[in-house]
């Protein structure tokens, strides 16, 4: 049962690996936001940024602005993953 729990976390896990990766690529070429395709990524991916947003923010590079929060999103997410996993096995493995 355990590893079946945790078999879902992980697979939980890396589709918001890839959705977020998807919407970091749409990035680059915006005419691709206004796809079906694109707007169902950003529209699956932006409430999950926006809260990061207000805690990291954009860090400037020369004139250019780096999003910070998928990178804060997907570590917060792994963390989360850990633990429970951790969690998981404390408890099936008593």
């Amino acid at each position: 049962m355990a590893i079946l729990i945790i078999g879902i976390l992980q697979l939980l896990f890396k589709a918001l690996y890839l959705l977020i990766f998807l919407w970091w690529i749409m990035t680059w070429f915006p005419s691709m936001r206004w796809s079906p395709f694109g707007r169902l990524i950003f529209s699956l991916s932006e409430p999950l940024l926006q809260p990061f947003r207000k805690f990291v923010g954009m860090v400037r590079i020369g004139k250019y602005y780096l999003d910070l929060s998928p990178l804060a999103l997907l570590l917060v997410a792994w963390i989360i993953v850990e633990v429970l996993k951790r969690i998981i096995v404390a408890i099936f493995l008593r």
